[in-house]
């Protein structure tokens, strides 16, 4: 029986299920190793359940506007798709039924992420360092791998899509982000070279 308390003890019985042993150094990192592909896995759970959620919250009229935008076509704008959307246009049925798709995965997706998350709780409760080492490492692992895709379909999946992409998805910024920061000052150059032409015609006429 494990104790209540952290050891290095590479001998372990029923860790999750009967008859998952170790009794040897070996057997023990062959079990850290599982669960840290676990914990991994766990992480990708989690970036495809965001990832459903992001397709369910789509809406119609957004999509439609994606497409135009796609084809080179200029859809409205932000204010007055959400006008429209605000306006509760009956849905149709397909629309009706590709919700409810979502939802029914989207509520699978949870059970099954619900029981993932308690699986890892009972193998940090198991109080073997090898197998809670394993868990910490798998998390920040899956996190490295997945956070980056989950900010990428954050970014491709929403409904109001910024102007810039974050940085996980794009090293340089847009040529078009330094168009905005020079509109400024071409607007006071030509607001100044204005202002000294009316100095000059002013100055001319005090002079005769």
């Amino acid at each position: 029986m494990m104790g209540m308390y952290f050891d290095t003890n590479a001998t372990m019985t029923d860790i999750l299920f009967h008859k998952w042993n170790t009794y040897s150094i070996g057997d023990a990192i062959l079990a850290s190793f599982l669960s840290l592909l676990f914990t991994v896995l766990f992480e990708g759970l989690k970036t495809l359940k965001s990832f459903v959620i992001l397709m369910k919250k789509r809406a119609p009229l957004n999509d439609g506007q994606q497409r135009n935008t796609a084809a080179g076509e200029d859809g409205p704008n932000s204010s007055q798709t959400d006008l429209l959307i605000s306006l509760r246009i009956p849905l149709s049925q397909n629309v009706r039924h590709w919700r409810i798709k979502f939802h029914i995965i989207e509520s699978s997706l949870f059970v099954v992420s619900f029981f993932w998350g308690y699986l890892l709780m009972l193998l940090v409760m198991t109080y073997s360092v090898w197998l809670v080492v394993a868990v910490i490492l798998g998390s920040g692992l899956g996190y490295f791998i997945f956070n980056p895709i989950s900010q990428h379909l954050a970014w491709k999946y929403s409904a109001v899509k910024p102007k810039v992409k974050p940085p996980c998805c794009s090293g340089d910024l847009p040529e078009t982000s330094g168009l905005h920061t020079q509109e400024p000052y071409g607007e006071r150059s030509s607001l100044l070279e204005v202002r000294r032409n009316y100095n000059a015609i002013s100055s001319s006429n005090q002079g005769v």
